[in-house]
């Protein structure tokens, strides 16, 4: 989906006075605007405000927020009678541009405000898909990406520990299917692959990274903010499948040397948590500065439902063609709609960027090749009631078959534990792995071989999805 776009370069800075900074806009190297203001940060409503925004405590008023967002619209656009980015959106929609508002914060102060939450008059702008926000480090170098050949190779990571408190576990398949779901109209068409790890460490990326150049790495899970270190760390696995730090510089070397990569989005809390030193989130910076173009990822802490539902609308939209920009404007909507107007969840998501638009197919490439997806016949018992938890068995078995070669893997224990469904959940998962196929055979005291071999060669097949 091709849409013109006008870019407002928008710069903020100190300009060496206490309270005093400057704002400079720019089109196409024509300065529109130039100006100097003020913004006192110890006035006790907004310190109210910050605090409660930056500890991840939402429940505010409506009035509050677009009282707030006003503010920082006014600063930035307003000068006397006139409103510089009005009279541009008005230009704007007269030609059909969409328009991206670049960004960049030099300023440490200005750099932790939600500058997402900016309110025109009617309504926040970063809700609007016409009007997108992208922020920018004062070292991010602007590219336009060459178009990218179907199919788009999405690396879902959702991770889980198994030693964290049961009360800060993630619903794993919940994830998973909102995910499955945005993807699935490009999936059947063969314009998307979309792959799952069940071992969220740096090395099994790395070795999926090793195995196919990927476009799009989302993780899902807990990300946390040490302030002794004034830095963040996503909560990620070791090889036990236990609690791993990883911090910005970890995830940039493992992802800077993938020239494929489009997009890393962070879904976890703090993510895009501001170094109080340097004025800019680590992960953003750090993974912008290996040369990937596009970082979307949390300033605070953000609610479990709320982010699965704002990853689904995002990839919903990106599987339109909508513009990345435009696409997590959609979301945002989405996020105001669910959580209501009185909270601030739609202005946690920050997106950083070197390219508005890095996810662009090629419309005149040929479609890919379509194959089946390895047949599948498993006539078991005990599927119907989904499947929860059991991910370092599975991670076991996947070991076990894939990395170790084995010919089989016994499954054991007491009826009811949910042998069967841990088998089928495992052949599911690693079905590609298998490009005969996945099979089951309920067995009894009385199987013989021949019944099973006689079951398999007359089994009803039925494939489930296509693949390049």
């Amino acid at each position: 989906m091709d849409t013109k776009n006008a870019a407002l370069h928008i710069h903020l800075s100190d300009n060496g006075e206490p309270g005093r900074y400057t704002v400079r806009i720019s089109e196409n190297g024509t300065v529109l605007r130039e100006a100097e203001f003020s913004l006192r940060f110890d006035t006790p409503e907004l310190v109210r405000f910050i605090v409660a925004f930056e500890s991840g405590e939402m429940d505010f008023t409506e009035a509050l927020l677009t009282e707030i967002g006003g503010m920082l619209y006014q600063k930035l656009f307003v000068e006397g009678d006139g409103d510089v980015l009005a009279e541009r959106r008005r230009k704007a929609e007269s030609t059909g541009e969409s328009m991206t508002l670049f960004l960049t914060i030099a300023s440490p102060k200005l750099s932790g405000l939600p500058w997402e939450m900016m309110h025109d008059g009617r309504d926040f702008l970063s809700i609007f898909t016409n009007t997108s926000i992208v922020r920018r480090t004062d070292k991010t170098e602007e590219r336009i990406l060459p178009l990218l050949q179907p199919p788009l190779n999405v690396l879902a990571v959702i991770s889980n520990p198994i030693d964290l408190p049961e009360s800060n576990r993630l619903d794993i398949e919940e994830e998973e299917h909102c995910i499955q779901r945005a993807f699935d109209p490009l999936i059947l068409k063969g314009l998307v692959e979309l792959d799952f790890i069940e071992e969220a460490s740096l090395g099994e990326i790395r070795e999926e990274l090793t195995r196919k150049k990927y476009n799009i790495l989302h993780y899902s899970g807990h990300g946390t903010y040490y302030s002794d270190k004034d830095t963040s760390y996503l909560l990620m696995e070791d090889k036990e499948g236990k609690e791993n730090l990883v911090s910005p510089s970890d995830l940039a070397a493992l992802l800077g040397d993938q020239p494929s990569m489009r997009m890393v989005f962070l879904s976890g809390c703090h993510t895009a948590h501001e170094s109080r030193a340097q004025g800019f989130p680590e992960f953003a910076a750090r993974l912008l500065e290996h040369k990937v173009p596009s970082v979307l990822a949390m300033r605070t802490s953000v609610r479990d439902d709320y982010a699965t539902e704002f990853a689904e609308a995002l990839y919903g939209g990106i599987a339109k063609g909508v513009p990345l920009a435009t696409a997590v404007a959609g979301a945002r909507k989405q996020l105001l709609f669910s959580a209501g107007r009185d909270r601030g969840d739609f202005a946690i998501p920050a997106l950083y960027s070197a390219d508005p638009n890095p996810l662009r197919l090629d419309p005149t490439a040929p479609p890919p090749e379509l194959r089946p997806a390895p047949p599948e016949y498993l006539p078991l018992p005990g599927l119907d009631t989904g499947f929860i938890g059991r991910r370092r068995e599975l991670r076991q078995i996947k070991t076990e078959l894939i990395r170790n070669n084995r010919t089989a893997v016994m499954i054991h224990g007491f009826g009811g534990l949910g042998k069967t469904v841990l088998a089928v959940k495992a052949a599911r998962k690693l079905r590609n792995s298998f490009p005969d196929g996945i099979f089951g055979y309920q067995c009894s005291i009385n199987t013989n071989l021949p019944q099973m071999f006689h079951a398999f060669s007359t089994r009803p097949v039925t494939r489930v999805r296509t693949r390049r």
